[in-house]
């Protein structure tokens, strides 16, 4: 029952919290997941997955997060809520950890060069914001909303998963962030300034928030943190992924000032 990093699926604390989960996997329904989080340790047993988040990520802060995420649920059911524990916990403190048990949603990612795909998550972000929308005009975001967090089904985007960071904030960031991330050309190397378009317009049709304010300096910003978050100078870093959002960095850089003010 080892995952990736070779930990071990912590079995007694899923019996405490989930036995019916932890019976499964006992008759040897669980096959490590490979490739599907860039810092958690995941497992799939039967119809669920076993997902181990690092100590640095907070366990009250998740918490916090997951019930946010079940409240937006049941509004906007593709976004994907823990499982409950037997005493109503949606989180488990484990050794290097924190716990949590999800349902086992079938699909791949979505395909950003897909202009039917990018509509569909256009559309699903508008709705979050607005199920979600506070009268200050803030609302609860998501917070990673990205391609392989979008999980696409016979053509249907059907869940938005990955609910760790969901919070307040404002909607403006999130839906110039999810822009950068769905809209890029295929080389990845600049945002596709028609796709961009495109991506805003349907948002705002589907009944997002008013975007009053130009979206390319919250762009910058973005990618501006990933440069940083994934450091330069760091040896482990990625420096393929580097190169492309350094281009990317510079292409929008080119960009209106007031983008996407004005759009007709």
């Amino acid at each position: 029952m080892t995952g990736a990093r070779g930990r071990a699926l912590p079995v007694g604390d899923l019996d405490r919290g989930w036995p019916w989960v932890a019976e499964a996997a006992a008759s040897g329904c669980v096959e490590p997941v490979v490739g599907s989080g860039d810092e958690c340790v995941l497992w799939r047993v039967s119809e669920y997955l076993v997902r181990c988040s690092p100590p640095h990520r907070d366990r009250e802060q998740l918490d916090a997060a997951y019930r946010r995420a079940t409240w937006l649920n049941r509004r906007v059911p593709e976004i994907v809520p823990p499982v409950p524990a037997v005493d109503g916990a949606l989180v488990y403190a484990v050794e290097d950890g924190s716990m949590a048990v999800w349902p086992f949603v079938p699909g791949r990612h979505l395909d950003r060069d897909s202009p039917a795909e990018r509509g569909q998550a256009a559309t699903l972000l508008a709705r979050l914001h607005a199920a979600g929308r506070r009268a200050d005009g803030s609302a609860l975001l998501h917070g990673d909303f990205y391609r392989r967090n979008l999980l696409v089904r016979d053509g249907c985007l059907v869940a938005l998963v990955d609910v760790d960071d969901v919070a307040p904030g404002w909607p403006r960031e999130e839906l110039a962030w999810a822009t950068l991330e769905l809209c890029k050309t295929p080389d990845g190397c600049r945002v596709c300034p028609q796709r961009a378009r495109e991506f805003v317009r349907s948002y705002a049709q589907a009944g997002g928030a008013v975007v009053d304010e130009p979206l390319v300096g919250f762009m910058l910003e973005r990618v501006r943190g990933e440069l940083e978050a994934n450091g330069a100078a760091d040896a482990d870093a990625d420096l393929e992924y580097l190169a492309s959002i350094s281009s990317v960095a510079a292409d929008l850089r080119t960009w209106p000032g007031d983008w996407p003010l004005g759009l007709a």
